[in-house]
């Protein structure tokens, strides 16, 4: 059970209190946790590829993620479906690492984009709820 802890309202990293600097602040994270996690999935696609979790002492690429990060097997296929699909898909790509689009979104739309159809998948999601999407 959690508890309630007393946390200053605005942490100090926050530049301001007003929606738009918290929601600009926010932004800016999101769009460096794309890309952090590009570069990990960068690096499990590395381990994955050159077989190197058996150099680390793991079964599969599958039981390395799951031993070392919590990551569940389907999340491990699925990251590396997506590394693999953003190399023939540059618009995504840079949606995603540069722009902020969500990893969510990204999963989705590498399912069914291909390279001459991604630039109308990425403003799918720009204009529509990720349910629609996946319904798509």
């Amino acid at each position: 059970m959690c508890t309630s802890v007393v946390v200053d309202p605005v942490p100090a990293a926050l530049p301001t209190i007003s929606p738009e600097g918290v929601h600009r602040y926010l932004l800016k994270a999101h769009r460096l946790g794309n890309r952090v996690n590009y570069r990990f999935i960068l690096g499990l696609q590395a381990i994955d590829i050159g077989e190197l979790w058996k150099e680390l002492g793991a079964t599969s690429t599958h039981a390395y993620a799951e031993e070392h990060f919590g990551w569940e097997r389907s999340m491990v296929y699925d990251a590396l479906r997506v590394v693999e699909c953003l190399e023939e898909l540059p618009l995504t790509k840079s949606a995603y690492i540069a722009e902020g689009l969500a990893y969510g979104r990204v999963e989705e739309i590498t399912q069914v984009a291909t390279p001459e159809t991604e630039a109308e998948w990425i403003d799918f999601p720009r204009k529509s709820k990720m349910k629609k999407l996946r319904l798509e």
